[in-house]
C-alpha cells in the first residue's frame, strides 16, 4: 500500500533535559512494524547527557537525524524547529516521554493513503503514570470507532478526550504553514504563554483550510502518554481546588476556542458557547452530585464565566431546559461500548 523505497514518515521528537526518557521514545519508533521512517531528534541546548545518549544511538541507526540548538529556544519553536529539518511528506510530534506502540505509523499512515482527501489522521491513546518505583502503570485509554469525523463534530463533542492534538499524523506542509506560537491573553491568564490550547488550535486551522473539513480517526496503533498528571495542562485543574478548577478551565478554554470560532468569520461561535456552557453546566451538577459541597468562590466564577464569554439570559434558560436531555446524552456515551474501550 506504501512504497517501501521512499521515506514517507518523519518522526519528530524535539527534547531538552529528557536522559531517562528519550531512548525509549527513540526505541519506540526503531520498533515499528514500517521500516522506513526518518527519525528527527532536536536537542533543545540539554544540560544532562541527553544529546550523547542520542548521539550513540544515531551511530548505531542511520534513520536517526539529530541537531541541536545553540540556545534553549522554548518547547513551541523547538517543534516546529523538528517539523523544519524534517524531509518527509507525513509528520508525527513525538513527546520526548512518550512511545508509540508498533502499529502506530503504520495504521496513521494507512489512514491517509485510504482517505487522502482528510486534512489529519488522528487514532487512540493511552495514558500512564509512573511512579517513584518507576513502575508504569496504565490509567485510561481512549479509542473510538474507525471513522471520518467533521470539524463541527470536534468542536461540539470535546467531552470525547484526545480526539485531536500534536499525536496525529500529519502532512508536513499542513502544519508547517498553520503553526502559531502565541495569542493574546486579553485577562493575564499566564496559561497562554506556556501555548496551552495552541494544539487543538493549530489542528483545527489546518482542517478548516482543507477541502473535506475533516480528519480520519483510526481505531489502531496507541500514542502513549506518560506522566500525564504531571503535565502544565493538568495544573489548571486539581482535586484541592475541585470544581473552581473545572470552571477557570472551562472559562478559559470556552474564550479560546470561540474567539478563534469568531475569528473564522462562521456561524460555529453561538453554537459552540450554547455548547460549551451546558457542558460546564453538567461538569458542575456532576461534581456537586459526587463532592457534595460548593466553594466560597463558586458563584463568583461562575458570573466570570458567564461575562467574559458573553453568556446571554436566553443561553442561561436553554441550557435550563435542555439539560435532562444532554445528561441523558453523556449518560449513554459514558456506559456505550460501541464508542469508547
Amino acid at each position: 500500500m506504501y512504497k517501501e523505497n521512499k521515506t514517507q514518515v518523519s518522526i519528530c521528537i524535539p527534547v531538552f533535559n529528557r536522559e531517562d526518557m528519550i531512548l525509549d521514545a527513540i526505541k519506540s519508533v526503531q520498533n515499528q512494524t514500517l521500516y522506513d521512517i526518518e527519525i528527527v531528534v532536536v536537542d533543545n541546548a540539554s544540560t544532562d547527557n541527553t544529546y550523547s545518549k542520542v548521539f550513540d544511538e544515531a551511530q548505531k541507526d542511520k534513520r536517526i537525524k539529530l541537531y541541536k540548538n545553540k540556545n534553549n529556544i522554548g518547547a513551541l519553536k523547538n517543534f516546529y524547529r523538528c517539523i523544519e529539518l524534517a524531509s518527509s511528506e507525513y509528520v508525527v510530534l513525538l513527546g520526548s516521554d512518550d512511545w508509540l506502540e508498533k502499529n502506530f505509523v503504520e495504521s496513521r499512515l494507512n489512514g491517509f493513503l485510504l482517505n487522502p482527501d482528510v486534512a489529519i489522521v488522528s487514532g487512540p491513546v493511552k495514558i500512564f503514570e509512573e511512579y517513584c518505583n518507576h513502575k508504569v502503570v496504565l490509567k485510561a485509554k481512549y479509542k473510538y470507532r474507525a471513522k471520518k469525523i467533521l470539524f463541527d463534530e470536534i468542536i461540539f463533542n470535546f467531552y470525547r478526550k484526545f480526539i485531536l492534538s500534536y499525536f496525529c499524523m500529519f502532512r508536513k506542509k499542513d502544519i508547517y504553514n498553520n503553526f502559531h506560537f502565541c495569542y493574546d491573553d486579553p485577562f493575564q491568564w499566564g496559561v497562554y504563554e506556556k501555548g496551552l490550547g495552541l494544539d487543538l488550535i493549530n489542528c483545527l486551522s489546518i482542517i478548516i483550510k482543507s477541502k473535506s473539513h475533516a480528519i480520519y480517526y483510526t481505531d489502531r496503533g496507541y500514542y502513549c502518554f506518560r506522566n500525564h498528571k504531571q503535565r502544565e495542562s493538568e495544573d489548571l485543574r486539581s482535586k484541592a481546588q475541585g470544581l473552581n478548577k473545572t470552571i477557570k478551565d472551562f472559562t478559559y478554554n470556552t474564550f479560546l476556542f470561540g474567539t478563534y470560532l469568531r475569528n473564522l468569520g462562521s456561524n460555529y461561535e453561538k453554537k459552540f458557547l450554547q455548547y460549551k456552557f451546558q457542558e460546564l453546566s453538567y461538569e458542575i451538577f456532576r461534581e456537586i452530585v459526587i463532592y457534595k459541597k460548593v466553594n466560597k468562590d463558586f458563584f463568583k466564577l461562575i458570573k466570570e464565566y458567564i461575562r467574559i464569554n458573553q453568556i446571554n439570559f436566553l443561553s442561561v434558560l436553554t441550557t435550563l431546559i435542555f439539560f435532562p436531555f444532554y445528561c441523558i446524552k453523556r449518560l449513554v456515551y459514558f456506559y456505550s461500548r460501541k464508542f469508547i474501550l
